[in-house]
């Protein structure tokens, strides 16, 4: 598809995607008037400038604030625009007799963007959710399924079937609904090129129990966008956002939001593949577990904001920053309490001690405020090191022999941690620096794939699947030979 901005005015795409960028004239009312607007999208960012005339009788009612959501209206259909953020704008008079005119323009930043080209008045909600995405395919690789839908196709019974007719997994999740993987395949037929063609991507798509608003379903794309960075190992590379709605039945409404673009060159192998109905098993990896799904949504928003932030951190191209970020998440993720003495034996000796104290020094503040910070002093026996080492000997030996570093270290990267924190008098090489990165990073994988449930053999079989773990292993030992004279 061509790019949207050198095309005319008058484009109307049957759909948005999201690698591609667009401009509309659109228009928006407020309080009774209508104003002419441009509405920009690209993978960079969307923004929205209205402007307009005003006089006594036709005023605008927009001013500088931010705007939750607006519609706006054009030729190429109806555009609901969400989170607007205003960031520059202004006036100026055009005349002041015989009645004063003038010209305003405010721009917003957009969050993000559903079109549809039918016509719409009111705020659509939604029953499915597909993502479209080359990603999503090479994580399923070359399955059974497919064999399936060429062979309909061979034998003229594809297109008698139901749309999503053929999938790979269905699961269900509590208080959401399911997510599957299916397939729509697509007849593709051109008389210029004399050709035929077949196409059925894998798609992930949701099913939701109970209809779902625009940021609703948002919510929902940034949440497996998030989850999916992490089972890949890298960005999800997304085409298309489809929404089904109830109130919409024969035009396609799509969601459109800006990301930041993939570095195709970056992208490769998955993770952890789904690995279920494989028409070639070449790897022998364990099987992806669909009811991770319910288990991720299950977890509160602070837990799925762990793995938000170390797909940031990963992406972080300074090894420091890097490591010090892995190991504030290691860090918070391994941290338990274990007391010196038993508490409610102490409390009890805090309480008989607290007069005689009292009456030994004099100073009631002062011994009070000593006694109220024992029962902390006493849940301070494990340090980071020691949640970190007892964290590490949960991991199945067959995994960490394959490690550089082992329990003895653990302390040791500690120091480490906190010299690069405190910008103490180190200079440590690069190299040294990657290394202990990638074995923090290996251990909080571990960890945040404990959290998804996954089993203690299949971590052992993944986490080396992680990019660069080489760096976290002993270098390769070169034996040389003398060749015999």
């Amino acid at each position: 598809m061509p790019n949207a901005l050198d095309v005319d005015m008058y484009q109307r795409p049957y759909e948005l995607c999201l690698t591609d960028s667009y401009q509309f004239d659109v228009t928006v009312e407020r309080q009774g008037n209508h104003f002419a607007a441009e509405l920009r999208l690209s993978p960079a960012e969307c923004s929205l400038v209205i402007r307009g005339d005003l006089t006594e009788t036709r005023r605008t009612g927009f001013g500088w604030e931010d705007i939750d959501h607006l519609t706006c209206n054009g030729y190429a259909g109806t555009f609901f625009l969400y989170g607007l953020k205003f960031f520059s704008g202004g006036d100026r008079t055009l005349q002041r007799h015989p009645a004063p005119v003038s010209h305003f323009e405010n721009r917003y930043r957009v969050s993000y963007v559903v079109h549809t080209r039918a016509s719409l008045y009111r705020q659509p909600a939604f029953y499915f959710l597909d993502l479209y995405s080359p990603s999503i395919g090479q994580w399923v690789g070359s399955t059974h399924t497919q064999d399936e839908i060429i062979k309909s196709h061979n034998d003229g019974t594809l297109f008698a079937n139901s749309s999503y007719a053929f999938k790979e997994f269905e699961q269900h999740v509590d208080g959401l609904g399911s997510i599957s993987i299916v397939y729509n395949p697509v007849s593709d037929y051109s008389s210029e090129k004399f050709s035929i063609g077949l196409s059925f991507a894998p798609v992930l798509s949701l099913s939701f129990e109970i209809a779902r608003s625009a940021s609703g379903a948002m919510d929902l794309v940034r949440e497996l966008d998030t989850l999916f960075a992490f089972i890949l190992g890298s960005s999800l590379e997304l085409e298309k956002i489809r929404l089904i709605s109830a109130d919409i039945q024969r035009m396609p409404v799509s969601l459109y939001y800006s990301r930041q673009e993939i570095d195709l060159e970056k992208r490769g192998y998955s993770f952890f593949p789904l690995g279920k109905n494989l028409r070639y098993d070449t790897m022998g990896l364990p099987q992806f577990p669909t009811e991770v799904f319910s288990v991720y949504f299950g977890l509160s928003k602070d837990e799925r904001l762990r793995f938000s932030k170390y797909v940031r951190y990963r992406a972080l191209e300074n090894p420091e920053e890097r490591f010090l970020g892995f190991f504030r998440l290691l860090e918070k993720l391994c941290y338990k309490k274990e007391s010196f003495l038993e508490q409610s034996r102490l409390d009890q000796l805090i309480e008989r001690a607290e007069p005689f104290l009292v009456r030994y020094f004099r100073d009631e503040k002062n011994v009070r405020r000593m006694l109220n910070r024992l029962p902390g002093w006493n849940f301070s026996k494990l340090n980071t090191a020691a949640c970190i080492s007892s964290f590490l000997k949960t991991i199945p030996n067959s995994l960490r022999k394959r490690w550089v570093y082992e329990s003895r270290h653990i302390q040791e990267i500690c120091q480490f941690r906190n010299d690069l924190t405190h910008a103490n008098s180190i200079e440590p090489e690069w190299h040294d620096i990657d290394r202990k990165a990638k074995f923090i990073e290996a251990l909080l994988v571990a960890r945040l794939l404990k959290e998804l449930k996954i089993s203690e053999e299949a971590i052992a079989s993944i986490v080396p699947r992680l990019s660069g773990h080489s760096l976290a292993e002993p270098p390769p030992q070169i034996r040389i030979t003398p060749a015999l004279r």
